[in-house]
């Protein structure tokens, strides 16, 4: 009898162990990783701003790699409405000089399709805008854990060997910030990202070609009938233009 008790003593006590010892380790994981990257001062900073002029530069002056980036979130953004609108996407692409395309099974008319199309060039400003609060409110590590995931789910659904390429080097490196990453070099590749979706998706917008009759404003001058091209680019400049304004402030503010 005694030494039942014992032996279920010593479970309970090797339970309660084991329990404390995870515990333990899961709150040095969280305040190592975790609450280090978000305790990085970033608002405000000379970092922030440093990373806005980099980010600004390579947008205008290394197409078509900036683009080829911003892209992936554009065709993310057609291909998340066409599943939620039954639209059954079929492709998704990147093309060499920064463009790409999402193919579609079937591509009736309906107003779904409108919001469809319109979801590519809104897409990226308004990831970038919620990055940017998700940083101002203290979780910048959870930006890096959120673009992984879409990153990644970009990669599973790439149909060309440039989206495969460009989303499977993105997943690595993010990967590899977060697992062995300082938290300074996680708070600045977090930022990074933000300001590329802020600042390339505002610089897509003002660079739409209103000439060319394949673009999303084309299609949706076409699908609404009057509505033209120009007033589809400045709707999609003003989005871009409030994300960046918005974004911009989150970041910068002291």
């Amino acid at each position: 009898m005694f030494k039942n008790v014992f032996i279920g003593a010593a479970d309970h006590w090797n339970v309660r162990h084991a329990g404390w010892l995870l515990a333990s380790h899961r709150q040095e994981w969280s305040t190592t990783w975790v609450n280090g990257a978000n305790a990085v001062p970033v608002v405000g900073t000379p970092l922030a701003i440093g990373l806005a002029v980099i980010v600004l530069v390579f947008v205008v002056f290394a197409k078509p790699w900036s683009d080829a980036l911003v892209t992936l979130a554009h065709e993310g953004g057609h291909y998340s409405m066409a599943i939620l609108t039954g639209y059954r996407p079929n492709s998704y692409e990147v093309d060499e000089d920064g463009g790409g395309g999402t193919g579609y099974e079937s591509d009736w008319w309906s107003p779904l399709r409108v919001l469809r199309i319109f979801a590519g060039y809104a897409t990226p400003p308004l990831l970038g805008l919620g990055g940017a609060t998700l940083i101002a409110r203290g979780h910048t590590w959870s930006v890096l854990v959120i673009a992984l995931v879409l990153l990644l789910a970009s990669f599973l659904i790439a149909t060309n060997s440039i989206a495969i390429a460009i989303a499977g080097t993105a997943v690595l490196g993010i990967g590899a910030a977060l697992a062995i990453g300082s938290p300074q070099v996680q708070a600045s590749l977090a930022v990074g990202l933000v300001w590329l979706l802020l600042l390339g998706g505002m610089y897509d917008a003002l660079t739409i070609p209103r000439g060319n009759n394949s673009s999303d404003i084309a299609k949706l001058q076409r699908d609404t009938v009057i509505i033209p091209r120009i007033a589809w680019k400045a709707a999609f400049v003003l989005i871009g233009l409030f994300c960046l304004y918005k974004g911009g402030r989150d970041l910068l503010q002291a």
